[in-house]
């Protein structure tokens, strides 16, 4: 969970994570696309619901009163919740076929972000002074990782760590950390030839040269898959989105379409690109990958 996703989102240091302010409730909704499941953390709990339609399997339930992020891979989801205050966190990780939840105690405080990394699960946790930690997996303890004050993390190939100082650094699986990019805001993901990323009024894609590019564009949400990106933007007043097709090559956008609400997370389906807003409800909005047409709305229960 971000704490800062819906305001404005181009500044540098936008939203440094500060436990002692943070307070659970209200937290927009996080969305993870795996195989045929589309996972959902919003008001309404923990949703398994199905990717080609967006309708729901069954309601699950966190562990704590407050459901904040969600994350995946083939057969689970991994979910966040708090108490109030961020005093506590757990991750929870559900079966996809059963919606069996075993759960994974943080003793490190509050949980703010979770990442999968090299088949293991990454948070932001702490109280005063926030860290990334590694959760206990196996017979293996909780570590706690040396960073540097961090902002949000990003799973994938690696794990890239955007601290407050908007530095982004990949930490490799042997624990090396390489600096790639300054200046690096919300939101971030990894895509095939990088990771795709906000910068003050610009999207950037950080990767080795010549596949580097960087477009002006201040996006609220994306995501990628293969050769293309989908690059979501809202208006000042938050009342509608435009999403738009992206190649990875250059950025160059292909298509747009305008929809209501102020868009907050995006995730890929294999034949759906899912959209959650907020407005006057939280909706969820299917779109064609291609040509980028509705072809699901409803409200997210």
């Amino acid at each position: 969970m971000r704490t800062c996703l819906t305001i404005t989102l181009a500044a540098v240091c936008l939203c440094a994570i500060t436990a002692s302010s943070a307070s659970a409730g209200g937290d927009p909704p996080s969305l993870a696309a795996c195989g045929q499941t589309l996972w959902i953390t919003s008001e309404a709990g923990v949703i398994e619901a199905d990717a080609a339609t967006g309708r729901t399997l069954r309601h699950l339930q966190a562990s704590r009163p407050y459901a904040t992020g969600v994350v995946c891979d083939a057969g689970h989801a991994y979910v966040t919740s708090v108490e109030n205050g961020y005093i506590a966190g757990s991750v929870d990780r559900f079966d996809a076929r059963s919606g069996r939840r075993t759960r994974i105690e943080s003793r490190s405080g509050g949980i703010f972000d979770i990442a999968l990394a090299f088949g293991r699960v990454f948070v932001i946790a702490g109280s005063r002074h926030l860290h990334v930690v590694e959760l206990a997996h196996g017979t293996a303890p909780e570590v706690v990782l040396a960073d540097r004050r961090p902002a949000w993390i990003v799973g994938g190939s690696a794990l890239t760590i955007v601290g407050d100082d908007g530095l982004l650094r990949q930490r490799s699986r042997a624990g090396r950390d390489r600096v790639l990019a300054s200046g690096i805001g919300w939101p971030a993901v990894p895509c095939a030839p990088g990771v795709l990323v906000a910068a003050p009024g610009r999207l950037r894609l950080i990767a080795a040269m010549p596949s580097a590019w960087s477009v002006p564009v201040r996006p609220v949400a994306l995501a990628c898959h293969g050769a293309t990106a989908w690059v979501a933007t809202s208006d000042a007043a938050g009342l509608s989105t435009v999403v738009r097709r992206r190649r990875m090559v250059d950025g160059s956008s292909l298509r747009r379409v305008r929809i209501k609400g102020s868009a907050v997370a995006l995730a890929v389906a294999p034949r759906v690109v899912w959209v959650a807003t907020v407005g006057q409800a939280e909706r969820l909005v299917g779109l064609d990958p291609q040509t980028l047409r509705v072809i699901s709305a409803r409200t997210i229960l």
